[in-house]
């Protein structure tokens, strides 16, 4: 499709939520990601309901209100209530609804895509939080003109030896940084607070090594430790941990 101008693109029903699913498929496998997606005029609603992670947005932070007067947080969202309900009964039901799925958020797509198809895709991939984290990693590098973005586990990785870990620590985890290059330079993006580093392709290297082994003590066994050492400084003193803690979750 052509974009002009911000675009809000939702899942409508199932056939667009299959199509999500092999867009996500096609960037984990072939590091391939769909244009459209990645345009910086474009952002997917329903996040949560997509894999996004362990958080929600219940109505205390969107709602929507249908033709009919049916309340939701989104328009294809199961619905809460009807205008002019107590927003606590609305808490009520939102928090019913999710406790009886296993995957977040079970609100925001309940009334187009059957929830047993959404967990069903959810379960078989704990890395689409990471897949939506990646699109927003190289929609941010395309606004700025930067294009040809690989994104480190998705397809490709910057470092022959990298891809030789098998369990890597930044396999599914939204929250640990990215890291993403083109064929002069690297780039590490964290998420969360929406902050992205320039690098050249050496030490992207070494963040990499990092970011995969999960520890100094373990990319060790690739890399110089000391100049491993002087790159996870770095961003501790901006503020950012390239390596695993409890606080990121463990590897995997």
């Amino acid at each position: 499709m052509s974009v002009i101008g911000a675009t809000l693109v939702r899942v409508t029903d199932v056939s667009d939520f299959d199509e999500y699913v092999a867009d996500a498929d096609q960037a984990r496998d072939q590091g391939t990601f769909t244009e459209f997606v990645t345009s910086p005029s474009v952002q997917l609603a329903d996040l949560s309901a997509l894999g996004a992670g362990p958080a929600c947005d219940g109505p205390r932070t969107r709602l929507y209100a249908g033709p009919s007067g049916s309340l939701s947080t989104s328009p294809g969202g199961a619905p809460l209530g009807h205008v002019g309900d107590e927003l606590a009964a609305l808490d009520t039901r939102f928090d019913a609804i999710n406790a009886g799925s296993p995957h977040p958020c079970a609100v925001g797509l309940g009334d187009r895509v059957p929830e047993d198809v959404r967990t069903k895709a959810l379960a078989e991939r704990p890395w689409l939080g990471r897949y939506l984290a990646a699109i927003d990693a190289v929609r941010e590098l395309r606004a700025r003109g930067v294009d040809e973005v690989r994104v480190s586990g998705f397809g490709h990785r910057l470092w022959a030896a990298s891809a030789e870990v098998a369990r890597p620590a930044d396999a599914t985890d939204p929250t640990v940084p990215l890291l993403l290059w083109t064929d002069e330079t690297a780039y590490v993006h964290c998420r969360a607070p929406g902050r992205t580093f320039q690098l050249d392709l050496a030490a992207g290297i070494l963040a990499e090594a990092l970011l995969v082994n999960g520890s100094v003590e373990e990319a060790n066994r690739y890399a110089d430790h000391a100049q491993l050492v002087q790159v996870e400084r770095f961003f501790a003193d901006a503020g950012i941990r390239l390596t695993a803690s409890e606080a990121w979750g463990t590897p995997r």
